[in-house]
């Protein structure tokens, strides 16, 4: 079964061990973890995705995630999260950040052949927001 960290609005550093620290500790594999952090584009473009993804990953980097461990993947309607898109950067664990709910539900719910990657692999899934929302 894989396991799935939803978590709501808020953002307080001193919370981050209880909810992405738990989420970082089920996506390790054999002392590695690499987390696909996931920004849906929204109308302030690559710029404002970018900016985001900063965000989330500076959660993360509180926690000892090394940059290199964090891949970046933007999605968009027009160029949703895929199977092979998802599978070419071999996660341990999967991060859908927040935003426009219909931005993410657009990006990732349409095709939901990534999905297979998580359940074939046993790989952990946790959201943000929207990403918690569009579970």
């Amino acid at each position: 079964m894989v396991p799935i960290f939803l978590i709501g609005g808020g953002w307080r550093a001193e919370t981050f061990a209880q909810t992405y620290g738990r989420f970082l500790l089920a996506a390790a594999r054999a002392g590695q973890t690499r987390i696909a952090i996931i920004v849906a584009e929204e109308d302030g473009g690559a710029a404002d995705a970018h900016a985001q993804f900063l965000r989330f990953y500076g959660a993360f980097e509180t926690l000892g995630l090394a940059r290199e461990n964090a891949a970046e993947i933007v999605v968009s309607a027009a160029a949703p999260l895929t199977f092979d898109k998802l599978a070419e950067t071999n996660p341990t664990g999967v991060f859908v950040c927040g935003g426009l709910t219909p931005a993410y539900y657009d990006a990732l719910c349409l095709d939901k052949s990534w999905l297979a990657v998580l359940t074939e692999n046993e790989i952990p899934y946790s959201g943000f927001s929207a990403g918690a929302s569009i579970a």
